[in-house]
């Protein structure tokens, strides 16, 4: 009973330990997407103010800019998508160094210009703005606002050569951020997705090695002539540098030109930009750590089913288990009492239960009334209620609860009761079929 008990135990405290770290995980999960929602909160208004700053700069720049604004932004229910624009307001570069980058390469009209998602917009608003009042503004159309990136100039093993051995880190238009139609009409008016950026390392390949030829020639699905140009940007002791090549078509020799990078008049941020990147990394960090996680809570959930669906089973062959055992224990205490019972009432009878000299059972002696001694071996009876405990304690020959099974008796082999003198004697053949008698009995 005990050791049922203990496994019991035991197995609830295993499903307890499961469903705590179960618990843990989801409060570590829960406290990860806060904090990441956070950061994407304060993100997003850290961009909802740089835009609001650089709209406020490029209008006060440029008025023109501004007024074409004041008109779209009071009129956006006249056309039939979303107008986008200024370029300048709507791109964020990842730090002043990237945005002076994209603010020299890209025209500064680009970046005062504005993006429509179908010919009718564009017509709309090029009547509206141009032909009503005067003022001009460039209009890009990106058809249903969808983003198509295209092949890079660079396949993916020349790419990996030029990060390993020549210091470039990525492409001009993975330098910002910004909504796909802009995105897309950056890359279709001004090819920002085929220029490089990179760091020191990029002079000492210029100085050093035939990085100019690298660049120069053509991939092998390219089938067409001559060599092809090059425009990448890169720092050299601090100083932004921008770096072109060309091809000439008639000598083949490649002509070069490089100049130093101001700091970004347009595309400058509000503040500090280094709070993006901690943004980014804290986004980041928080997606790695669910993403690591949340497999380990789904494994450890099957794992403590398959062990509720065991512990159901186990529980109800315990309880059974358990239930036998109550059963039984009162079955033997019932017949613990009956022994008792008896034995008071054979003090009752003044019957004294004494070994019998030839240690094959009990001798039996009772006073009756003329004096007299009655003197019987009852082996059977005592032989029974011997088992009772391993101590065979002794105990009287006359049980009248075990009478029932004397009657029923058929396998004893003989019987032979002798009377005389007060003194009873039963022999019985088997002795082996006596003790099975009294285990039946007791179980």
């Amino acid at each position: 009973m005990e050791e049922i008990d203990r496994i019991m135990k035991e197995r609830e405290a295993e499903l307890g330990m499961l469903e705590a770290r179960i618990n843990g995980m989801n409060v570590c999960i829960e406290e990860a997407r806060l904090e990441k929602d956070q950061a994407s909160a304060e993100r997003l208004d850290e961009l909802k103010y740089n835009k609001a700053l650089r709209l406020e700069l490029i209008c006060e720049i440029f008025p023109e800019v501004g007024e074409a604004y004041k008109f779209i932004d009071e009129n956006r229910n006249i056309f039939r998508g979303k107008i986008w624009g200024p370029i300048a307001a709507e791109v964020q570069p990842k730090n002043h160094k990237t945005a002076s980058y994209l603010e020299d390469y890209v025209p500064e009209v680009t970046l005062k210009a504005y993006v429509v998602e179908c010919n009718e917009d564009c017509l709309l608003l090029h009547r509206e703005v141009y032909s009503k009042r005067g003022i001009f503004i460039k209009i890009f159309v990106v058809n249903d606002g969808n983003y198509e990136a295209r092949s890079r100039m660079y396949s993916d093993e020349r790419m990996d050569v030029l990060r390993r051995e020549h210091g470039f880190l990525e492409y001009l238009d993975e330098t910002f951020t910004a909504p796909h139609p802009i995105m897309q009409a950056l890359i279709n008016k001004n090819n920002v997705d085929k220029v490089l950026v990179g760091g020191e390392t990029v002079h000492n390949s210029l100085e050093r090695k035939d990085l100019l030829n690298f660049l120069s020639t053509r991939e092998a699905n390219d089938r067409r002539p001559g060599k092809q140009g090059s425009c990448f940007f890169y720092t050299y002791k601090g100083v932004s540098i921008k770096f072109m090549s060309q091809a000439s078509r008639y000598t083949g020799l490649i002509g070069t030109t490089s100049k130093d990078i101001g700091p970004a008049r347009l595309l400058r941020f509000g503040s500090n930009p280094g709070l993006m990147d901690q943004f980014d990394i804290t986004i980041q960090e928080a997606d790695e750590f669910i993403a690591k996680l949340q497999p380990v809570v789904n494994a450890t959930i099957v794992k403590l089913d398959e062990m509720n669906g065991q512990a159901i089973v186990t529980v109800q062959f315990m309880g059974g288990m358990k239930r036998a055992l109550e059963r039984k224990d009162e079955k033997i205490a019932s017949l613990e009492s009956s022994l008792e019972a008896a034995i008071k009432r054979s003090r009752t009878d003044n019957i004294e239960v004494n070994p019998n000299k030839r240690g094959e059972g009990y001798t039996i002696q009772e006073e009756t009334q003329a004096g007299a001694t009655m003197d019987g071996t009852h082996e059977e009876d005592f032989s029974r209620a011997a088992h009772v405990n391993e101590q065979h304690t002794k105990v009287p020959a006359y049980f009248p609860e075990y009478q029932r099974h004397q009657q029923d008796d058929e396998q004893y082999s003989s019987k032979e009761i002798m009377r005389g003198s007060s003194q009873v004697k039963v022999e019985t053949d088997d002795e082996q079929e006596r003790e099975a008698r009294v285990n039946s009995c007791l179980h």
